[in-house]
């Protein structure tokens, strides 16, 4: 089976095409922010261990406390989505406050999304994917999951050179915040439940 099937069926498959989107909004406008946490910090490199750090702690608390929870989630179209507008919105809270606790609160929170995100995308794929596609659509999601994150650092880094460090992140919350509202509005997505639901066509 060619690769443009597998692409074919991605597109064709509202579920999945609506999860690709989602990873993709992950890694270009939450995880790209990323690279922008050095500057924010002004080069100071404790300030952005603190910063990373903040990051780095809400994907453990997640791992080890939330996941085991998430995982009775059934509807994961709205799940998806919802994680995203938090991970957008705590992004605009980093970037416009200047106060160093507020700004770990909502990296923390930031990580707590980002985890989220791909681990359901993840397991979503795997979940959805024919047999006879698995490896072609895990290949895609990987493509999307990592080959994008060089992609939007060299974007975010241009973009924050001429509007401002703070703007870009703002920016890229505003953006994550407006790509799931519309897959939120979308009712089959919205509805979706991953045990009753037949994969949607």
């Amino acid at each position: 089976m060619s690769l443009g099937e597998a692409v074919a069926h991605i597109r064709q498959t509202v579920t999945l095409r609506n999860i690709y989107i989602c990873c993709a909004t992950l890694t270009m406008f939450g995880l790209g922010s990323l690279a922008l946490l050095p500057a924010v910090a002004k080069g100071d490199p404790q300030f952005t261990g603190l910063l990373l750090g903040s990051a780095a702690a809400g994907s453990l608390v997640y791992a080890f406390f939330l996941s085991p929870v998430i995982s009775y989630i059934k509807r994961m179209g709205l799940t998806l989505s919802l994680t995203l507008v938090w991970m957008g919105s705590w992004l605009v809270v980093s970037a416009l406050t200047e106060w160093l606790y507020i700004q770990l609160l909502a990296l923390f929170m930031f990580g707590l999304a980002t985890s989220q995100a791909m681990v359901t995308c993840t397991s979503m794929v795997q979940v959805l994917a024919p047999v006879a596609m698995r490896g072609r659509l895990m290949g895609l999601f990987s493509i999307i999951g990592f080959g994008l994150q060089p992609l939007a650092t060299l974007v975010a880094g241009f973009i924050a050179d001429r509007v401002g460090v703070s703007t870009t992140i703002a920016l890229w919350g505003l953006v994550a915040v407006t790509i799931a509202s519309g897959l939120l509005a979308q009712s089959q997505w919205r509805g979706w439940n991953v045990i009753k639901d037949a994969p949607l066509p």
